[in-house]
């Protein structure tokens, strides 16, 4: 044995999980800000592009939580 740790299938479900969601959660929020464009101050591309580092965020969250290696 190698010494490493390995990600049970609960982690492994859980880890996908979570990219799944953030993937689903992206591409809601950019249909909302092109399809739905004006409904609300929310819905446009620039805000979209503002709140754009708050997905960035999440990203690195996500992949640290799900085990990705980030360096």
């Amino acid at each position: 044995m190698d010494g490493a740790v390995h990600p049970t299938l609960l982690e492994s479900l859980s880890a996908w999980v979570l990219v799944v969601a953030f993937a689903l959660s992206l591409a809601y929020e950019l249909w909302r800000a092109t399809a739905k464009a004006g409904a609300s101050r929310h819905d446009s591309v620039g805000a979209f592009v503002r709140e754009l580092w708050l997905f960035v965020v999440a990203a690195l969250l996500t992949l640290e939580v799900s085990g990705f290696a980030l360096a």
